[in-house]
Parts: C-alpha cells; structure tokens; sequence
C-alpha cells in the first residue's frame, strides 16, 4: 500500500466542519501561500495558526497574509492545508517525505511522527537516500535507526 491516510483528530467540532465548507467554496481566505511553482494557496489563518504553531505570528496585524513557502511544491503545501481542515486521504511517499521537512519547520508534532511512521513502513532503495539525509538533516532518531542498516548494505 503506497498511500497515507492522516486523520488531524483536532478538527472534529463543529467549528472545523464550516471552515471544511468554506475552504471547497474558497470563501474568506485571509492567507496565501506562494509555492515553489510560484502558485497560490489559500487558507483561513486560524485554522493554520491552529495546526501549525508558525503561522501564529501573523495574527495579528494585517487582514489579508502572504507567506512564501517557496522550497516546497504546491502539492506538498495542499498537503499540509488538508491536514490543518481535517486529514489528508492520499500521498505518495516522495510527497510524504516534503510534507515531513514541511510539518518540521512549521512544529506539528503529530503529523511529523504520522510522516515518520509512513516513511518507515515505505523505506525503499530508491528513496532511501533522501530519508537518510531528511532523517539526519532533522535528527529524527527513527528513521536515522531504520535507514542505517540500508545505508551499511550499500
């Protein structure tokens, strides 16, 4: 099975469900997120900033917010605002392994350690070197420990 399914069990009230809604009918979005692609993303900052701790700053301030996130592809990005409304039903192991360092620099825990137990039952030899080096660029002590007796065969 080459896909992940992520439930964010933060957003099961009422509350989520109508962002949910007004995501689909892209109403109200109060932040965009600029990709590597160069596209837009948009999203409702308070679910952002209740998913991922980095998008706390922006609070306060302007009506209208634009992050560049410009390493990381738009599918990667979508990924990550799927997650933030509610879970994410289908990835790739290459797109789970972006979301990974993605979910890393904006501190969700949670879906850190879901990327980490997907990359962990997926370790193959062709991307076992960028897990590697994902692996130890964030000094995630779990995939370094399943990597390592792939990296000692090669």
């Amino acid at each position: 099975m080459n896909n992940l399914e992520i439930v964010n069990p933060d957003t099961n009230s009422e509350y989520f469900s109508r962002y949910r809604g007004m995501r689909l009918r892209r109403e109200r979005f109060d932040i965009f997120i600029n990709t590597k692609e160069g596209e837009e993303v948009g999203a409702h900052l308070n679910v952002l900033s209740a998913c991922y701790p980095a998008f706390g700053k922006y609070l306060s301030g302007n009506d209208i917010v634009h992050v560049q996130l410009s390493r990381f592809p738009t599918e990667v990005v979508n990924a990550a605002v799927e997650y933030a409304y509610g879970g994410i039903e289908n990835i790739s192991p290459e797109v789970a392994l972006r979301l990974y360092l993605l979910a890393h620099n904006l501190q969700n825990k949670a879906l850190v350690d879901a990327c980490t137990q997907f990359l962990c039952a997926r370790i193959e030899e062709t991307n076992m070197s960028e897990v590697w080096s994902t692996a130890n660029a964030t000094k995630n002590e779990v995939l370094i420990g399943v990597c390592a007796p792939l990296v000692a065969m090669n």
